[in-house]
């Protein structure tokens, strides 16, 4: 018979709680020494929890090439991010950026488990100098 409710024998407990992740994102961007190539990189962690080290990678495109050929790609050791922190990290390109533009992308090899994995990246375009 349809109309009749089934009860289970016994409570199953408490729902466990979400467990809190990092969430790592590339805040802001400034080319510092664009005849050095010098980025400098303000990462924050805004999710709720620690984030272990990871790696930052800078794609220097060729001009007018973007996402078809890079010029130079270089990788910058970031060091842990307590949750709600920012950090400031420079990553040198060794060639000049001028005239083009670059990406950024934190966590790249993926080291730290996120709560949102696709806010990674970061994009810069340098002028004349």
């Amino acid at each position: 018979d349809n109309n009749q409710l089934t009860y289970p024998l016994r409570n199953p407990g408490p729902l466990l709680p979400r467990r809190r992740l990092p969430d790592l994102v590339i805040e802001s961007q400034n080319l510092v020494d664009p005849y050095g190539g010098d980025v400098a990189v303000q990462v924050w962690n805004k999710g709720g929890a620690d984030a272990g080290p990871c790696d930052l990678r800078l794609i220097v495109w060729e001009a007018g090439k973007f996402e078809q050929k890079y010029v130079t790609n270089v990788f910058l050791k970031v060091p842990a991010i307590a949750a709600g922190q920012k950090k400031e990290v420079h990553i040198k390109a060794g060639v000049p950026i001028i005239s083009t533009k670059y990406s950024l992308f934190i966590d790249i090899s993926n080291n730290v488990t996120e709560s949102n994995e696709n806010n990674n990246r970061a994009e810069g375009e340098a002028g004349k100098y």
